[in-house]
This record gives C-alpha cells, structure tokens and sequence, in this order.
C-alpha cells in the first residue's frame, strides 16, 4: 500500500505566469497527513482553493481550479510534478492568479521537490481503477477510457500541414516515461495564434524561453526540439496533470484524439458521475490484519495500542479483534500491585479501536482519526486478569456523515465480561 508524501522543507519558485503575464512568487510548503494539496492565495486575502475535481474547469489553454469569485490559472503543469514526485500534501502559497510557468515544462518543479526531498506519512494514498468504458467528445476531438491494469495512454495530435505534422504515442504511464520524455515536455503554439491569444487575455507571459513555437513549416525556437514528438508529449502531459487532480494513482487505458484540457477534465468528472471509476479500498478483502497492519488504519501506538490482531473484518459493518492481556502490562503496576485487575475503561478503549480499524478500513475514512462522543448502556459484567485473552467484538449500528454508533462486546473464553454501545465522531 502506497502512502502519503510531503516535502522535507519549502521550496519557492519565481517567474511570470504563462497567460495573465504577471509576476508570481510561489512557495510550495510541507503539509500534514490527508491535507491535501491547498493553494492559499495570498494577494486575495489568504483565501483559499483546494484541488478538488468538483473545482476543476478545463477551458481551451489550460486547467483551472475556480470557487465563486476565486480563480486559480493553469496549473496542469504543477500537477503533473506533483503527481509524479508522489506529493499527497502540500501547502501552496502564492501571490498571483497562476503559478509560475519555468520552461513551460514541469521538469524544474520536480527536480526542486527532489532537492527538498520527501518524508512519508501514515495515510494511504487513494488508488484509482476504471471499471467500465467511459467517452467524451467535443469538436472532433474524443477522449475514452477502459478498464486496465495499468495506466497508459494512446494519444494523437493532428497538426498536419505544418512543422508539428500528426504525432501519435502509445506509452505507459511509467515512473521511468515521466522523467526521460513526459516531465520535459514544453508547451507549444502556433505562431498565427499569438494575436488572437494575446487579444483574449492570454500567452501575456508566453516566449520562446517557455514555449515552443512553430510557423508554418519551421520552430521558431533556435535550440529545436528536446527530443522527437515533444509535442505529442506535452499533450500528454497535459493529460497525466489533469488526472493528477484525483490525488492518486489510475488503473486505466485512455485513448485521446486531438483531446486538451476540456475533455481531460470531463473525462475525470464522468467517470466518477458514472461511476466507471471506483477508488480502491486495501482493506476490502483482507479478513485478517496483523499488528502492522492495525498500526497502518489507527493512529493508536505503544503504549496505548490496546489491540494485537483483528481475525475479522467486514469493513464497516462489524470486526472481531484479540488482545493478549500479560502480567506484564505497565497498567497493572499500579491497578492494582496486589490484585491485578485490568482497568474497565482499557477494556472500553480497546473496543474502541476494533470500532476503529473497523471504521477507518472505509475508503472515505481513511487515515482519519475518531474520537469518542459517548458510551451508552456499559456493563463491567467480570474482572479481566493477567493471561487472559479478549476477544474484542464490534457491530456497527448506525453510520451518518462523520458520525456513528457500535453495538461493543468484549469476551474471555466465551464468556461476556464488558458490553456496550459507543459512539464516535471521525474527523
């Protein structure tokens, strides 16, 4: 199971933006586990936008996030380095309206991150699979996906009669394509489009620093290209940030026609209306989870982990776990020195984190943390003692929101020596 990355130390970028031309200064911070990636808008009050699909406008040049009056320009480019560095939670603080554009790659984005270096964090990260064929089209241009093991593309640009002629790719989606070709891929125009762009408020920022630019039958750039078919790479860069918005890796085949940003963006959005994407769950089939793997669900650690092994689990439904009571438990040094009893809120407690794995093993609940909101009806029916083993059983009884309710009962040798209901909230 992958988890979740942030950054070692901040990282700032500086330069102008590609279409609104401004000057940006960008600061790219570590960020908590499940924070997500966050702009924070600094020259608009500190406000802020969340990358979130529901927020995410494909237009003809770019990829927007926007919330009312908030919109943040072009930030394919960004995305797509974050999602190859594996980054799942940053804090982005930037004083313009669209980050920085470099070398119109996403290459010096990255080898940044990878100068910073990574710290991993415990939370999974989500993981993505089409389940069934989805199409969007939009002026003669067509974006599919289908169900796959693995992430590919098999894209086609169609520039013919001019220096770009049609391209196509059939590529993976691999660590090794991202770095060689994908992340150093430059953005591209056509140089008859540079008024009318600029007439709409857009390439202000452009040049042949940070853009290829083709006339006719010939690159204006003086250096050439990078390497064969980057502009069929760039496309597909295009592509790779614009999926990156999910915050996770894709298990799919997509086959684009002359597709950009419009159809990449409500691609991603009908597939998850359709639901032809569904996100991976780790602990779906898994019935039996080892101390290693409770530690990867709660946040619970020495030594307040009350819990050894779960031998069953129906996630979000019920789960039976063991705890192994020892005479050498820290608790029984002074409860009591003695008569060795195990204190009956433990025994609540370690309830309560079987509810836990139990809950948190949820797909939309992972690496949360819950918190009690109240016991109801509990019963302390016998004394637990040193070399006793419990088997802790939890049915859930009630799931709204954030908020739930299990039916607890914890047993010795068959016999109920605590039992019931608590109540949770999971934020």
């Amino acid at each position: 199971m992958r988890k979740q990355k942030t950054l070692k130390q901040a990282v700032v970028f500086k330069d102008i933006g590609l279409h609104l031309g401004t000057a940006v200064e960008m600061k790219v911070n570590p960020a908590p586990a499940n924070h997500g990636i966050v702009f924070k808008l600094t020259h608009q009050g500190g406000r802020t936008l969340s990358v979130d699909l529901s927020l995410a406008q494909g237009v003809g040049r770019g990829t927007n996030l926007s919330d009312g009056d908030l919109v943040l320009h072009t930030i394919e480019h960004f995305m797509a380095a974050v999602g190859a560095s594996g980054l799942s939670n940053i804090l982005v603080e930037i004083n313009a309206d669209e980050p920085p554009i470099l070398d119109g790659s996403s290459i010096a984005f990255i080898e940044a991150f990878e100068q910073a270096g990574f710290v991993e964090q415990n939370a999974p990260v989500p993981v993505w699979r089409v389940v069934k064929p989805c199409v969007v089209e939009h002026d003669g241009s067509i974006l599919m996906a289908f169900p796959d093991d693995h992430f590919s593309i098999s894209y086609t640009l169609d520039y013919r009669g001019t220096y770009i002629g049609v391209q196509h790719l059939d590529i993976n989606l691999t660590e090794l394509n991202l770095k060689e070709n994908l992340l150093k891929a430059r953005t591209f125009c056509l140089l008859h489009e540079v008024d009318g762009l600029k007439a709409r408020g857009q390439a202000l920022g452009g040049s042949l620093q940070n853009a290829i630019v083709v006339d006719g039958n010939r690159c204006l750039n003086s250096e050439g290209l990078r390497f064969d078919q980057e502009f069929a790479w760039h496309k597909v860069l295009d592509f790779y940030g614009d999926t990156c918005i999910l915050r996770g890796p894709i298990h799919g085949r997509f086959v684009g026609i002359r597709s950009g940003h419009r159809q990449n963006i409500g691609l991603m959005k009908k597939l998850i209306e359709e639901k032809a994407i569904i996100m991976d769950n780790p602990w779906a089939n898994k019935k039996v989870l080892e101390l290693e793997d409770i530690k990867r669900v709660i946040p619970h650690r020495y030594p307040f982990l009350l819990v050894d092994r779960i031998t069953s689990l129906v996630v979000g439904e019920r789960a039976i776990g063991i705890k192994n009571v020892t005479g050498n438990e820290e608790f029984f040094n002074g409860h009591f020195p003695d008569t060795p009893v195990m204190p009956g809120v433990l025994i609540v407690e370690a309830l309560a984190q079987v509810a836990g794995v139990c809950l948190l093993s949820m797909t939309n609940n992972q690496g949360k943390t819950p918190f009690f909101m109240g016991l109801e009806q509990v019963k302390f029916r016998k004394p637990v003692f040193p070399g006793d083993q419990l088997e802790l059983s939890i049915q859930v009884l009630k799931l709204r929101g954030n908020t739930g309710k299990v039916e607890a009962r914890a047993s010795v040798a068959g016999q109920v020596h605590v039992e019931g209901n608590l109540s949770f909230f999971i934020k």
